[in-house]
C-alpha cells in the first residue's frame, strides 16, 4: 500500500512539474510573440534573436500552410505559376518582411479589400481578352512577333522583320508596356514580372510557353491567413520566408 501511494506521489510530482515547464514555455512563447510583434516588421532581421525566434517559428507555419503550393523547399511550381521564393526574383514587392506579411495576411486576388488585386494578364487570343476593360485581340502571327521581341532579351536570334513588328506591337496594340514597362522590367507593385531577366514564374522562357501566355492569359491566386493565423503566425511565416530568399544586390 505504501509502494502504491508513493509510486502515485512521483506519478503526480512528475505530472506537476511537466504542467510547470508547459505553462513556463508558453509565458516564455507569449513574451517573446509580443516582443517580435512591437517591432516594426522590416526592423526584425536586425535584432539577431526576435528574428531566429520568428524564423523557427515560421518553419512550421510555412510546412502546414505554405508549402502545398510552394513546396517544402520553397521552389514553387512554374507549370502552375507558382512564384519561387528562395531567389531574388519577387512578383510583388522586393521581399521586405512588411511586403511578405501583407500578402500573408490579405492574399493576391482574395476576398479582401487590401489583397493585391490592380491587374491581371489578359488573354489575347480570346473574344475578350480583358475583363477590367476592353483591349483589342492579337492574330496569332501578332503574338508570335511578340514572343520573338521578348525572346531576344533572352539572348534568342530574330529575324529583323520580326523583331521590329514585335517592338511596335508591344508599345502599342499588345499595350504590354502599361504593364511591364518599356524596358521590360516589370512592376513589383502590380505583380507585373520582370520579362527582361531569365526568371519566370510561368513556363520555361521558351517562344512557345511566351505565346501560351500571351494567348490565355494568367490570374494568379494566392490565399489569406488573416482569418486562419494568429498576427505572431503571420509575422513568423513572413520572417521564415525572407530569411530562405536570396538578399538583393546592393543599390548601383
Amino acid at each position: 500500500m505504501l509502494q502504491g501511494k508513493s509510486r502515485w506521489k512521483t506519478v503526480a510530482v512528475g505530472a506537476a512539474v511537466a504542467v510547470v515547464a508547459v505553462l513556463g514555455w508558453l509565458v516564455y512563447r507569449h513574451g517573446r510573440d509580443a516582443a517580435m510583434l512591437r517591432l516594426a516588421p522590416d526592423s526584425l532581421p536586425e535584432n539577431a534573436s526576435l528574428y531566429a525566434f520568428a524564423v523557427s517559428g515560421g518553419k512550421g507555419v510555412f510546412a502546414r500552410n505554405c508549402a502545398g503550393c510552394h513546396g517544402a523547399d520553397m521552389k514553387g511550381d512554374r507549370k502552375t505559376g507558382v512564384p519561387d521564393l528562395t531567389d531574388v526574383d519577387w512578383q510583388f514587392g522586393e521581399g521586405r518582411v512588411a511586403e511578405i506579411e501583407q500578402i500573408a495576411l490579405y492574399g493576391i486576388r482574395a476576398a479582401d479589400h487590401r489583397t493585391k488585386n490592380q491587374a491581371d494578364m489578359p488573354a489575347f487570343g480570346r473574344e475578350q481578352p480583358y475583363a477590367r476593360y476592353s483591349i483589342p485581340t492579337l492574330t496569332p502571327q501578332e503574338m508570335d512577333d511578340i514572343a520573338t521581341y521578348i525572346g531576344v532579351t533572352q539572348g534568342r536570334e530574330a529575324e529583323p522583320e520580326a523583331l521590329k513588328r514585335g517592338i511596335a506591337l508591344f508599345d502599342t496594340k499588345g499595350q504590354c508596356f502599361d504593364c511591364h514597362g518599356n524596358d521590360m522590367g516589370g512592376d513589383t507593385f502590380i505583380g507585373a514580372p520582370n520579362l527582361a531577366d531569365k526568371v519566370w514564374v510561368n513556363g520555361d522562357g521558351s517562344k512557345k510557353a511566351i505565346i501560351d501566355i500571351i494567348a490565355q492569359g494568367r490570374v494568379g491566386v494566392s490565399p489569406m491567413f488573416k482569418n486562419t493565423l494568429s498576427p505572431a503566425q503571420i509575422r513568423a511565416v513572413a520572417a521564415y520566408i525572407h530569411s530562405k530568399a536570396i538578399p538583393p544586390p546592393p543599390a548601383a
